[in-house]
């Protein structure tokens, strides 16, 4: 589900990113968030945080970075 969610961000479809961020286990990268932040996809931003999806990596595992903001 992680490389559907790649696609949607690089076509631009927002809503379905954060379809896929509600309701699917995903592997967020750093390429998605800064692609969310440099294309001012701010609902996917909020969508992640608001489902506790904002780890980089597998967000079980002990070496996922959690990500904050300020």
């Amino acid at each position: 589900m992680t490389n559907v969610l790649k696609i949607a961000q690089q076509k631009g479809e927002e809503k379905l990113a954060c379809i896929i961020i509600a309701y699917y286990e995903v592997v967020l990268e750093e390429e998605m968030i800064f692609r969310a932040i440099t294309q001012n996809n701010y609902e996917f931003l909020q969508f992640t945080w608001a489902f506790d999806k904002n780890y980089i990596g597998i967000r079980n595992k002990t070496d996922a970075m959690f990500i904050q903001y300020e």
